[in-house]
C-alpha cells in the first residue's frame, strides 16, 4: 500500500503533466521539482528528472 509520501509524489507528477499539457510549463516544472524531491524510487525520479528538463528546455 502507498504510503502518504508516495502518493503525494504520485499527485504531484500527475499535476506536472497536466500543467506541461496546457502549456503552464512554470507550473508544471515546479509540480516535477515537488514529485522528485517526494518520490522513493529511483527509476521514477530519473523519469521524472528527465520530463522536467524537457519542460525546462521549451
Amino acid at each position: 500500500m502507498p504510503t502518504t509520501q508516495e502518493e503525494n509524489g504520485a499527485s504531484g507528477a500527475l499535476a506536472a503533466h497536466l500543467n506541461a499539457r496546457l502549456g503552464r510549463n512554470a507550473e508544471a516544472q515546479e509540480a516535477y521539482d515537488r514529485a522528485i524531491g517526494l518520490c522513493g524510487d529511483a527509476a521514477m525520479r530519473d523519469f521524472l528528472a528527465g520530463r522536467a528538463r524537457q519542460i525546462r528546455q521549451l
